[in-house]
């Protein structure tokens, strides 16, 4: 079997991951891949533990019935009989039988009890965003269990940041060892080189800039962006980064719980800003993640050692009061003793909070992000502010900076037309 893929599709073919999700942008060659994915699993006849997957076929499921049979038995029934895999169709049943005994089923999510009762060797799931979570766990994932059945899930992002395709697809961000089996990639329409670029290029200078993202870059984004935009934040090297600069740290910690909902709330956040005399904030990095109290309490510590900022401030609340015990634990265990400021909220909503800080430094280009691999999460949930689906975690710790440092406004008094011709007549009294 030949496997002739772009870089894109090659990186989700050679990961080891079990479960990969994928949100290609259009033409990125999704049918084309899930094509040659089923095709290399229906090859396989026993599972990693070695029992037979001949009473286990492999599944793809589209939106419907109807769909499943528009985007894939063609394509699927040509390619195998080129590969001399094709036994027997029965397109009625919306099977294939191959030569080796194995089968590969058609099938909607339309029906949900089209799939119950199936011992499934493989899974690809197509058009994600439109197939129901009772599909998911009350169908699909049970039927998967047996053999240790791969998975590939993938389709256009959908409007917002939510739903089941959503949570799958940060399942796959995720570091948590519990999802270590999970991978996710976004698929850029750019990523395929059969595609014209001067075509993609008018498409990016012509289309509204949130259907680029969903549509062309495969980005899970709100239709927002009311006041932020991505041209807005320049990504520059540390290097350029002023050696006379006051460095705050500022920490917005999430909820802590375990329950079914944990994964939807916002991460735990620590922004370090370093501000120039200027005025302008140099954003050296910004930590983020779901963390336990006493985790929460070491990378508080460890941000501090990292950059020994003149303050650091924590939101004030239940919240704080959880980490507090383990943060002084943290600071004897270091023998590192600073004081804690606490942040407020200033009787202002989040949405005003962040706005009042942020909105203007970064359409005057005074906020400016130290590379790294947190660039693109900030500048994402910049661009969906205020979408009460998407997270804004990032935004509100990197807002409080504001109050940390006084929220002092820097104007170039001189490009203003004002000139200040006062001069001590002392040097040393400063008079």
């Amino acid at each position: 079997m030949q496997i002739n893929l772009h870089k894109g599709q090659m990186k989700v073919f050679e990961s080891p991951a079990r479960f990969k999700v994928v949100t290609p942008g259009r033409r990125w060659g999704k049918t084309t891949f899930a094509k040659l994915w089923l095709e290399i699993q229906a090859a396989r006849e026993t599972c990693p533990f070695g029992t037979s997957l001949l009473d286990s076929p492999v599944a793809y499921v589209a939106p419907s019935n109807k769909l499943a049979m528009q985007l894939m038995w063609r394509p699927l029934k040509n390619e195998l009989k080129d590969l001399q895999m094709l036994a027997n169709d029965y397109k009625k049943d919306q099977i294939f039988e191959l030569v080796n005994g194995r089968q590969i089923i058609l099938s909607g999510a339309d029906n949900v009890d089209s799939l119950r009762g199936y011992s499934l060797g493989a899974l690809c799931v197509d058009e994600c965003k439109d197939v129901k979570r009772e599909m998911f766990e009350d169908v699909l994932t049970p039927a998967m269990a047996d053999k240790i059945a791969p998975g590939l899930f993938i389709g256009t992002p959908p409007e917002g940041k939510s739903g089941i395709f959503y949570e799958m697809q940060q399942m796959g961000f995720s570091d948590d060892p519990k999802f270590s089996d999970w991978e996710s990639f976004e698929g850029s329409s750019w990523d395929n080189p059969y595609l014209n670029r001067a075509e993609l290029q008018r498409m990016k200078d012509t289309m509204h800039p949130h259907v680029y993202r969903k549509e062309i870059l495969g980005e899970f984004c709100s239709m927002s962006g009311d006041y932020f935009s991505a041209e807005n934040f320049e990504i520059v090297e540390k290097s350029t980064v002023p050696d006379m600069c006051n460095i705050y740290i500022t920490v917005d910690i999430a909820g802590f719980g375990t329950g079914k909902d944990a994964r939807r709330r916002d991460d735990t956040a620590i922004a370090v800003v370093a501000i120039a005399p200027d005025g302008v904030w140099y954003v050296l990095a910004i930590h983020s993640g779901q963390w336990d109290p006493r985790e929460t309490a070491v990378r508080i510590m460890q941000a501090y050692k990292s950059f020994e900022p003149i303050k650091l401030g924590i939101e004030k609340g239940t919240t704080k009061n959880a980490v507090g015990p383990y943060l002084s634990d943290v600071m004897h265990r270091y023998r590192r003793y600073f004081e804690v400021t606490p942040l407020s909220t200033g009787n202002k909503n989040k949405q005003d909070r962040i706005v009042w800080a942020l909105q203007g430094r970064t359409h005057a280009k005074r906020i400016k992000l130290v590379r790294g691999d947190w660039n693109q999460k900030l500048i994402s949930q910049a661009c969906d502010f205020p979408d009460p689906n998407s997270h804004d975690d990032l935004l509100d710790a990197l807002a409080y900076v504001d109050q940390m440092s006084g929220g002092a406004n820097y104007f170039d008094m001189e490009s203003l037309g004002y000139h200040d011709t006062w001069q001590p007549l002392d040097a040393y009294a400063g008079y």
